[in-house]
Order: structure tokens, then C-alpha cells, then sequence
């Protein structure tokens, strides 16, 4: 099991939000700061943005404290503060009017395009114009972003309506692009909006004066920009879910430091989302809800001569929870019976539904579905009315335990007739743990910092080393987990059975700084006659990694969710320079996978015939067909002959042969990956070790070694 990554799609992806940089205007004349109107908050304080509306539709603008009630996990919470945020003001508990700072309680409007048909190219294109041409907000800024397929910005945040209207006209013409001019381009602009961004950034006011609004805007959008970066480079990366989803929460983590409301309006035909994807969905929703970021969903294919939802919408209205517990508000009826089962065909009815998905979407972050109808102008309009007025409550949750773990939230106004509209729920990260990248993460991050690590899991792991590239030690960092060795959960119904389970690791250096982490989440779900076959594999999971010469600690953790049980490792890693020819360490295989596309050299295993899987367990069965296979790369000295590889073979302390490898010639980098494959039927039971000697010139240059046991 394996994740690949595409360098060229991060790339692009990367250099096209660091685009994303408001179009603030010339820096106005310093003015004094206006009163504040900002609540000031603990770190604990929960934000909850909502929109009240009668049965009408009509905005409701004189609700009292003592109206609403805020339930968190069915709990009643006590509301510290209450105000109304209405265009360029804020109404206090106490009716006073405070103008707001445009500059530093931004509302940011992303305008995203995904995956549009030529009709719903031109509905979605009348709609955002419409959208764009009525806000006349000073605090309200646009951006225009496609997935295609991954997030690339159109154009960045601005009040210009005629840059907004050509960047729209761009990303609803279906007009193919050149993604490796556009990315140099993008790339250039990024690098000179950073510079000026940094330049500012160290420009402190003079003597006396107040601080510029424009600069700290900027610089909190920098900051942002920083944060998106860090997040999509691993996301991107590791290939954590599909990069719809990836785009998605690319949005919302960029955003998160800053203040006021962020919306999307999300204009697409097409959002399903499977099994595999669950966590990254509901990672979604969580980060959307703890940054006050709303998405309102616009199924772009209007009126259709069918039904997408015919098939399934007897089922679906009697479904009221989609998977992993993901409410389903678009469908929510009225329980008839405690322990509701759903079936098979209910269940994909879901899955397959993009409409539910849409819907779930809007309505779990506060904002609300637009479908079935050709005039979009109507909806767009309310969309208007909610980015200009609505309400902000707090309160501190009476649960004092951030555990990490969702919690439920749900608004009632007790004025009769009046209905909220609000997101459903937040993850419960403790402030330490705020800039996790999942917030599956933190028992696992606990569970690491504490001294004597938890054993429940048993599992392998090993660090690689594959020498030197410019001044950095290339490595990989590899995990294996026996299936096993998980809890399995069984469901005879539908005849599947399903595992859940997470991979984190962390690489320390010696002042104990966190310099590189990587984090996997895998549920799976497969069919039950299959159960043997799979508890009796491995899940193989390998990292690469590049280090500064130095001491350090890896650090893994395996949590089992299903049982509630994790194990951790800790183990030193040394990177050391090396000079000359340099060996690698040594790893038995598993087995070698096909491996697409072109080799880009950030996976020391890989090589021109495919991908090798190392086998951490070093236990061989004996018999006829025994064989020990071995991988290493060495890398040739720059300019000097080719090194010669000496392998000796003993069993319990005695040497048993020795012998030169054939080396193939070194590629143009200077690079031999070699596998050693050594027949090992009639080899007696008992622990072996293979000792490698490179040498170079006449003289050893490294040494490595590797045991196994043939049992």
C-alpha cells in the first residue's frame, strides 16, 4: 500500500497561492486606530458565527443574548458575548455602534470553479458576476480561484471588479492553459510579492504614529500565505486524500490567522467523497468551523431533464447519519427507532450522491446549498445579505478536556419563528497542539512526548541512510505494521470487514526541535472472505527524508482506532558526512512494485526497474525456494573509477563465503542502486549476518552490515 506523490502539481500549487496576496491599494495617510470593536477572547473561547432569519427569509437584526441558547455534545453553554457585525460596523450588546477597521477585519470571499460542463461554465459565470457586481462592502475582498485538477489562483484578493470579471471569465471558459508558463509566472510574482511583504514587514512606524493598517493586514496575509505553504507542500506531497479536498483545506488553513468571516462559494458538478477520504473530509469541516469559514456549495448543473438523486432518494431520506458520523442535514428526519441500521444500497445511495455531499458541505460549516434551478442571481443575493450582516457569540466550553476529539454544536433562538444558521461542530485541539496539520494527531503527539512510550501496537521501524546529496544525508524512514497485529471490525450485514489505523513519526534533532514529520491515516474497508489473506500481510509504509549532518531521534507511533491501542519507538539516527565513494545502509526486500512515471530522485528506493519495499521482519522461511535479496546504493566517487563491493556471509559468528558483487556501471549522478540475490535453499535454520565492504581506490571506504534470521 502506497501513496505517490507529483512534484510538478505541488509545485504549481505552491507558486499559484503564494499569489494570493490582497490588493490592498497604495498605504493611505496613518489615521488613529478606531475604537475597538473586536471581542477579546481567551485562548479556549470558542467563536460561533450565525445567521438569523424569520420564516420569511428575511435577516433578523435585534436578537437579545438571552434568545439563544448554544449547546455543545447536548450540553447548554453559558454565551459570554453577543454581537451584531453589520456591514462596515459592529452593534454591541449595549446598542452602540462601532465602525470596524476594514484593514484588519477582513471578510475574504474565495470564488472557486471546479469541474464545470459549457452550461454550468455559464450559469456559474452569471452568478459570480451577479455576486461580484452587488457587494460594496469596503471589508469584502474577492479571489478567484480553479481546480484543475489542482487549486491554482485566477486572481488574488482584491476590490477591483474588473480583475475580478476577467479572472471569472477565465476560470469558466474551459480554456486549457500552459501549466509551465503559468507557473513560472506565478513563481515570479510570488518571489516579488514576498520580498516587498518581508521589506514592509521590517519597516516599524515612526515615533508617535499608529501602526498601518494596510502593512498589518499584509503581513498577516503573509503569514498565512507561510502556513498555506507549509501544508500544502506535505498534503501535496504525501497524497493525503484528493486534491479537491486538498484545495478545500488548502483555503481554510491559509485563512485561519485572520480575522472575520471567510466564505467560498464552491461552484462545481461534482463532489463524492469515499471511504478513504473520510478523515481528510472531516478534517475539513473541523478546520473550516474553528477558523469561522463558511462554504456555500452551488451544484452547477441547474435544472436537469433527470434526477441525479432519483435512484437513491427513497433511501437517502431515511438516512441520517453519512458515514464515520458525518451529519447528514439535508436528509435528517425524525429517529423512529433507536439503532437505525443502514443497508448496502442506503449507504452507496450516499456515497454516490454528490448533492448530499454539497449539502453537507454547506450546511456543517454555516452556509447553505444552491441547486436545481437555472437562476442563480436569487441565491447569490442572500449569499450578499449573509457576508454583510450576521452574528458573533461566544462562550467558554464548560468541557475542559481538549482531547482533539469533535465536538457537536447546535444553535436554538428561543423567539418563535426564527431559525439559526451555523456551523455544527469543532475539533477540540488543546493550544499547544492548534497548528497540527489533523486532529487525529494529537493522542498520538501526546502519547510521544511522555517518557515511557506506549507498547499496545507492535510494530517495526528503521531508518535508512543513502548518503549525501550537496551538504544533506539522504534517508527514508520505513514503518511496518502486521495486520494481525490491528482489531478488526466485522459486519456479516454487508459481508466486509474494516481496519483503521495511523502512522506518525517525527524526526528530532539533538536539541529535541522537531526538523521533519510525516503522518498517514488508512482506513480500509474490504470484503470478509478476504479477512485471511489480509491479516496475514504487512502494510509497508517508507518516508524520505533529507538531514544536515548531525545526531538525531526518530520517533514512530502506530494507533489502532478500532481498539484504542498504540505502541511507539524511539530510535537514534546519525548523519554524518561523507567523503569519496559512500555505501548505504543495507535492506533485505519484501518485494520490488512497479514504479509510474519518471524517476525525480526523492525516493532513494526507487531505481530504473521499480520501487523496493524493505522487509523489516529479516525472518526468511527455509526451504527450496529460500533467497535472500538485498538493496543498496552506492555512490561513486565524482570524478574517480568504479568501487568494488565485497559481500561476506555468516551464521552464528562463523564466516561461511565471501565474494565481489557485479556492479553495473554508475549512472551519470554517479548513483549504483544494486540488489543482491543470493539462492538460499539447503541453508540451515539460524541467525545470519551480511557484512558489505566498499571499496575504492584499494582502500575500504565504508562499511555497512545486515542480519536476518532463516527459520
Amino acid at each position: 500500500m502506497s501513496i505517490s506523490s507529483n512534484p510538478r502539481q505541488a509545485a504549481a500549487l505552491l507558486a499559484a497561492l503564494c499569489l494570493l496576496m490582497p490588493s490592498l491599494g497604495p498605504a493611505q495617510a496613518p489615521q488613529q486606530p478606531p475604537p475597538p470593536a473586536a471581542i477579546v477572547v481567551d485562548v479556549d473561547e470558542v467563536v460561533v458565527d450565525l445567521i438569523v432569519r424569520d420564516r420569511r427569509g428575511r435577516l433578523v437584526k435585534d436578537l437579545k443574548p438571552e434568545e439563544i441558547e448554544i449547546f455543545e455534545d447536548g450540553a447548554p453553554q453559558q454565551i459570554r458575548s453577543l454581537r451584531l457585525i453589520e456591514g462596515p460596523q459592529a452593534v454591541l450588546e449595549n446598542q452602540q455602534r462601532v465602525t470596524l477597521d476594514p484593514l484588519r477585519q477582513l471578510r475574504l470571499v474565495s470564488l472557486v470553479f471546479e469541474r464545470l460542463g459549457p452550461e454550468a461554465m455559464r450559469l456559474s459565470r452569471d452568478a459570480a458576476n451577479h455576486l461580484v457586481a452587488r457587494e460594496n462592502d469596503p471589508n469584502v475582498y474577492f479571489a478567484v480561484f480553479r481546480v484543475d485538477p489542482a487549486l491554482r489562483v485566477l486572481q488574488g484578493f482584491t476590490r477591483d471588479k474588473n480583475l475580478l470579471k476577467k479572472a471569472v471569465e477565465r476560470a469558466t471558459s474551459g480554456v486549457a492553459t500552459n501549466l509551465r508558463q503559468e507557473r513560472d509566472e506565478q513563481q515570479a510574482a510570488a518571489r516579488q510579492a514576498q520580498a516587498a511583504d518581508a521589506a514592509r514587514a521590517e519597516q516599524p512606524p515612526a515615533p508617535g504614529q499608529a501602526p498601518d493598517g494596510a502593512n498589518f493586514a499584509e503581513q498577516a496575509m503573509a503569514r498565512a500565505l507561510r502556513n498555506m505553504e507549509v501544508f500544502l507542500e506535505q498534503t501535496t506531497r504525501e497524497q493525503q486524500g484528493s486534491l479537491s479536498l486538498t484545495s478545500l483545506l488548502a483555503l481554510v488553513k491559509g485563512q485561519q490567522g485572520l480575522a472575520g468571516r471567510k466564505t467560498a462559494i464552491y461552484f462545481t458538478e461534482w463532489l463524492v467523497v469515499d471511504e478513504a477520504q473520510d478523515q481528510m473530509y472531516q478534517t475539513l469541516l473541523g478546520e473550516a468551523n474553528r477558523t469561522n469559514f463558511s462554504f456555500y456549495t452551488v451544484d452547477a448543473k441547474g435544472l436537469t431533464t433527470w434526477s441525479q438523486s432519483a435512484p437513491s432518494i427513497d433511501t437517502l431520506q431515511s438516512v441520517n447519519q453519512l458515514p464515520s458520523g458525518l451529519e447528514n442535514t439535508a436528509t435528517r428526519t425524525a429517529e423512529t427507532s433507536a439503532g437505525m441500521k443502514r443497508t448496502d444500497r442506503q449507504v452507496a445511495a450516499t456515497r454516490n450522491n454528490p448533492q448530499a455531499w454539497l449539502q453537507n458541505l454547506a450546511s456543517s460549516t454555516g452556509g447553505f446549498l444552491i441547486a436545481d434551478t437555472n437562476d442563480f442571481r436569487r441565491p447569490m443575493e442572500r449569499i450578499v445579505e449573509d457576508i454583510y450582516a450576521y452574528y458573533e457569540a461566544t462562550y467558554k466550553p464548560q468541557n475542559r478536556e481538549f482531547d482533539g476529539k469533535y465536538r457537536q454544536l447546535s444553535v436554538r433562538v428561543k423567539r418563535e419563528g426564527l431559525v439559526a444558521q451555523s456551523r455544527i461542530g469543532y475539533f477540540a485541539l488543546p493550544p499547544e497542539f492548534r497548528d497540527v496539520l489533523f486532529p487525529w494527531e494529537v493522542p498520538i503527539l501526546k502519547a510521544l512526548a511522555l517518557q515511557k512510550l506506549p507498547r499496545d501496537v507492535d510494530y517495526r521501524s528503521a531508518a535508512f541512510r543513502f548518503g549525501q546529496q550537496g551538504a544533506l544525508m539522504k534517508g527514508v524512514a520505513a514503518v511496518e505494521v502486521p495486520l494481525k497485529n490491528l482489531e478488526v471490525k466485522k459486519d456479516e450485514q454487508r459481508k466486509t470487514f474494516s481496519l483503521h489505523f495511523s502512522v506518525l513519526g517525527l524526526i528530532r534533532d539533538s536539541q529535541g526541535q522537531i526538523v521533519r514529520k510525516f503522518q498517514r491515516d488508512f482506513p480500509l474497508v474490504r470484503e470478509l472472505d478476504k479477512l485471511e489473506n489480509y491479516r496475514a500481510g504487512n502494510f509497508s509504509f517508507a518516508e524520505p527524508f533529507e538531514l544536515a549532518p548531525g545526531r538525531y531521534t526518530l520517533e514512530s507511533a502506530v494507533m489502532d482506532w478500532t481498539s484504542g491501542r498504540m505502541g511507539a519507538k524511539r530510535a537514534a539516527v546519525v548523519a554524518a558526512p561523507a567523503q569519496g565513494a559512500s555505501l548505504s545502509s543495507l535492506a533485505l526486500i519484501r518485494r520490488v512494485e512497479p514504479a509510474d512515471g519518471p524517476d525525480d530522485g526523492s525516493n532513494p528506493f526507487r531505481f530504473d526497474k521499480g520501487r523496493v519495499v524493505p522487509d523489516l521482519d529479516a525472518r526468511i522461511p527455509a526451504g527450496p525456494n529460500a533467497q535472500v535479496a538485498i538493496y543498496c546504493v552506492i555512490q561513486a566517487a565524482p570524478g574517480g573509477a568504479k568501487p568494488a563491493l565485497i559481500m561476506e556471509f555468516s551464521r552464528d559468528g562463523q564466516v561461511l563465503g565471501k565474494g565481489e558483487a557485479p556492479l553495473p556501471d554508475p549512472g551519470k549522478d554517479g548513483r549504483i542502486p544494486y540488489i543482491a540475490q543470493i539462492p538460499a535453499s539447503g541453508w540451515p535454520a539460524g541467525q545470519y549476518e551480511v557484512r558489505a565492504l566498499l571499496m575504492d581506490a584499494g582502500r575500504q571506504a565504508a562499511e555497512e552490515r545486515l542480519s536476518f534470521v532463516i527459520e
